[in-house]
């Protein structure tokens, strides 16, 4: 049994750490670009709505009739997609945790 305590081991290794990094920066990218296009362009989520024939298709087909709820359903919709696609785009990539022998965590920048 080694005991040096400055090796650190993880459960995924740097290949597999550098695909999940990728896949959260393109996964953030797309959702930061569409909830910016949103903005952008004149964008309504009505049309979505009215042709959903899913099991809340009574419930989408009242917020698309009600020009209230279709504005507040839109501007939901934006925000959250770019929130959502910022964080995921520049947050903080220090996500995964490397153990030492000993058990104890080591937060580890890529």
């Amino acid at each position: 049994m080694n005991h040096n305590n400055n090796k650190a081991s993880s459960a995924f290794n740097q290949y597999q750490i550098a695909a999940i990094f990728s896949m959260r920066l393109v996964m953030g990218w797309y959702l930061l670009y569409e909830g910016l296009i949103k903005i952008i362009t004149p964008w309504t989520s009505k049309g979505y709505l009215i042709t959903s024939d899913w099991i809340l298709a009574g419930f989408f087909n009242f917020i698309a009739q009600s020009s209230q709820l279709l504005v507040i359903t839109d501007i939901i919709n934006i925000m959250l997609l770019t929130v959502i696609g910022f964080c995921l785009f520049w947050g903080d990539s220090s996500w995964h945790t490397l153990k030492r022998e000993d058990g104890s965590a080591l937060r580890k920048k890529l």
